[in-house]
């Protein structure tokens, strides 16, 4: 709650209100970024784990034992090389819409601070004590992580799988 400055320019309970629905919204705006966030990492994950398992297949059906007619074998090779091209495209796509998304995000929480401050100061509300004196952005930074890493890691993992490939195939 507001704590009131004691003079008679207190601003009606409407205003109040017309204050805390802006807020309100820009709040929703910062949830849905981060829902968007979660939706493109859980798709990305699930995606990357039937890539690998996909190149994992086919890099079996090469070097596995047993007979192999050549057809099967430069199948086998062609979805390889597909396979890991999606994964360094989509890799690569993730990484750049999280990141996107992070920004929206912190641009949006600097907007509802920002008119926070502005509103209530205007609406004569004393805010002391309403922000941290604290640092909450580095916490909240540590659990952005795996947003901010994740497809850069997996990235960097079709990278050495596709070395693996040139490697076993053209050395």
């Amino acid at each position: 709650m507001a704590i009131l400055n004691g003079d008679n320019n207190s601003p009606p309970d409407k205003l109040r209100e017309l204050l805390l629905l802006n807020l309100e919204r820009i709040d929703a705006a910062v949830d849905g970024e981060y829902a968007e966030n979660d939706r493109r990492l859980n798709w990305f994950l699930l995606f990357q784990a039937f890539l690998f398992q996909g190149y994992a297949t086919a890099l079996q059906a090469i070097i596995g034992g047993g007979d192999k007619d050549e057809g099967q074998l430069a199948h086998a090779m062609l979805l390889m090389v597909v396979i890991l091209a999606v994964g360094l495209i989509t890799s690569c796509m993730t990484h750049v819409s999280t990141q996107a998304g992070i920004l929206a995000t912190e641009m949006l929480k600097q907007l509802r601070e920002d008119k926070f401050r502005r509103d209530a100061e205007a609406l004569n509300i004393l805010t002391d004590g309403w922000f941290s004196k604290s640092d909450p952005q580095r916490l909240h930074d540590k659990g952005l992580l795996p947003t901010r890493w994740g497809p850069r890691l997996i990235f960097i993992a079709w990278i050495v799988v596709a070395l693996h490939y040139t490697w076993i195939f053209c050395c």
